[in-house]
């Protein structure tokens, strides 16, 4: 009989059959150092399974399955595992060990590839048979991650920090944010904190930030498309921007959606869809919780065959009408209609969209041009852009150039115009286009357009007009009309509130939009007071006396802050790093509270 010495797996000894016999009779069996059962068997090799070849995802945990290996003699076996493919069978141990993703950093395996060879190593007690299996490692999106404030002050610099994580090896090459008025940052390595400054053309509008990077792998972007699906009744899906995969479809809200036109994200985060056929606008959770409510009631105020839509700076949301020929503007609360914003020169409005100049741009499908209004009034300032007959434009973007991009359904194109002028400036994409309907420039610099008639959404570069490909192919009927990408941070851009005094007095008029105490200047009681009183959110800044150190010592306990408000002490003159603002409670009387935040504030 043949006995395997433990410590030398590979090496046999040879001892007396008297000895055996003794073994046998006296030792059913023993454990191995690493505590495995091993029996003496009659030296039929085990037959070995390997479980593979392997596939994972990056990130993910390996299960090895060597389940299916058997022994002819039933004998207990040890297996041993090779990752890393050392020649040494010490990575794992058992028939089905599972090892985890920091594990497998460790033994080198950190990111996308293969085939790598994997080893086996099976013993019975008196034979060792090894046999090897492949692993594939496939790549794995990173996570993209935007955090900052909610509120921006128009020209004040507003930050943000991007946060990159990728499971893989693969480290940012490049990156790209969309501040969502039209500017964009680009960089290289890491983005970590960047900042921005909005003009007064973004004042009162909530700005969606959107972000892309570009690693070993590809460019990867940081939320999911969605599009408003016209012939395919009742749907609004969510698609996978990097693969062009549908994800997961809304829903038809109970039969209320019928055909969705268009789509936009509101400053409350959530997800509004005009329905064509039902004159009505919903409100749906674009995290995919699905319908929320009915947000404008069928044919309120005149509602007629909805299209275009957009947030306003006041909040209100504008619906363009189009066989009523008019942008009606509803209450941005309840939905609640509150007037007609705009008609003149109108026919047929689609698309409406606020410029980087803060007025709103309306094409009209029938009028073959694109209107312009005041963006506060809704005082018509003229055609801005006339198309070629017959051209029916119907989406609008404006890109980092400043230009105007207009998608002509009538004419399969997307023409390019100056975006102060007007002026038509070139076709900028033709390629494979049959009836675009919506634009949009993508978190990845490219323009994506939706195309009615082909039910697909292509990508064209931004610069040369190419096409890039088509991203998304949806079987007919589909019938994409509206896009929009879900952005990483939404920023409402506002006045800040300006403290210039250390004074306690009270705001003398709460709620009429500016701080003044009966003395005209703003402390920072008034200040809270009037943003408390606004409706959205708020931002109050500092610059009292020559700058430096200032301490405010309020008589009272401060109002409490029940609203959204960003309260940046960093903007007072003179700050390089330590606080210049002193809040001093010695006066407030006892037990009395400094700042109490009652709402989801950022103080």
């Amino acid at each position: 009989m043949t006995l395997r010495d433990r410590s030398h797996p590979r090496a046999p000894r040879r001892t007396s059959l008297l000895v055996s016999l003794v073994i046998v009779a006296c030792i059913v069996g023993w454990l191995d150092e690493r505590g495995a059962s091993v029996e003496t068997g009659s030296g039929l090799a085990p037959v070995v399974s390997t479980g593979g070849p392997y596939t994972l995802a990056e990130g993910a945990a390996l299960a090895l399955d060597a389940s299916t290996t058997t022994d002819p003699e039933g004998d207990p076996l040890v297996v041993r595992w090779d990752v890393d493919d050392d020649g040494r069978y010490d990575d794992a141990i058992g028939i089905a060990p599972v090892v985890d993703w920091r594990t497998l950093v460790g033994l080198g395996l950190d990111d996308d590839g293969g085939p790598f060879s994997i080893g086996i190593e099976v013993d019975d007690g008196t034979t060792v048979v090894t046999a090897t299996t492949t692993l594939t490692i496939t790549n794995t999106e990173p996570t993209i991650g935007v955090t900052g404030p909610a509120v921006a002050g128009v020209g004040r610099p507003h930050t943000i920090e991007v946060r990159v994580a990728d499971p893989g090896a693969d480290t940012v090459a490049t990156w790209r944010i969309d501040w969502g008025d039209g500017t964009v940052s680009t960089g290289s390595g890491e983005p970590g904190e960047q900042t921005h400054t909005y003009t007064s053309g973004s004042l009162g509008l909530t700005r969606g930030i959107t972000v892309g990077v570009t690693d070993d792998d590809g460019t990867w972007t940081d939320g999911e498309l969605v599009v408003a699906a016209f012939d395919d009744a009742g749907t609004v899906a969510r698609f996978d921007p990097d693969s062009g995969g549908r994800l997961a479809d809304f829903g038809s809200a109970g039969g209320a959606l019928g055909s969705a036109r268009s789509a936009t994200i509101g400053p409350d985060g959530l997800l509004y869809v005009s329905s064509l056929d039902n004159d009505r606008i919903l409100r749906f959770d674009p995290d995919g919780a699905g319908f929320v409510d009915t947000f404008v009631t069928a044919g309120s105020g005149g509602l007629d065959g909805p299209t275009g839509l957009a947030f306003a700076p006041d909040g209100n949301l504008l619906v363009a009408s189009s066989l009523s020929s008019q942008v009606l503007e509803f209450d941005g609360a309840d939905g609640t209609f509150v007037g007609v914003f705009a008609s003149a020169g109108l026919s047929a409005p689609s698309a409406v969209v606020f410029g980087p100049d803060g007025n709103l741009y309306v094409s009209d499908e029938s009028g073959d041009d694109v209107q312009r209004y005041h963006g506060t009034t809704g005082a018509s300032l003229g055609v801005f852009a006339t198309v070629s007959t017959g051209g029916s434009p119907t989406g609008l973007a404006f890109g980092s150039d400043g230009n105007l991009y207009v998608a002509l359904s009538g004419a399969a194109r997307v023409d390019r115009h100056d975006g102060t002028t007007g002026a038509f400036v070139d076709t900028f994409a033709t390629t494979g286009l049959v009836g675009p309907s919506a634009l949009t420039f993508g978190p990845d610099g490219a323009l994506w357009v939706a195309d009615h008639s082909n039910d697909q959404v292509a990508r064209f570069d931004a610069v040369t007009g190419a096409r890039l490909d088509v991203r998304i192919d949806e079987p007919t009927p589909f019938g994409p009309m509206g896009l929009v990408f879900e952005p990483a941070h939404q920023v409402a851009v506002v006045t800040p509130f300006v403290v210039n005094d250390t004074g306690d007095a009270a705001d003398a008029t709460p709620g009429n939009g500016a701080c003044a105490t009966a003395g005209a200047v703003c402390t920072l009681r008034a200040a809270i007071e009037e943003a408390n009183a606004l409706a959205g959110a708020d931002a109050i800044t500092f610059n009292i006396g020559a700058g430096g150190l200032q301490t405010i010592t309020p008589a009272s306990a401060l109002p409490a802050i029940t609203t959204e408000i960003d309260i940046d002490g960093t903007t007072q003159p003179g700050f390089a790093g330590a606080p210049l603002i002193k809040l001093l409670g010695t006066s407030a009387g006892a037990n009395a509270n400094g700042l109490t935040i009652s709402t989801g504030a950022n103080p």
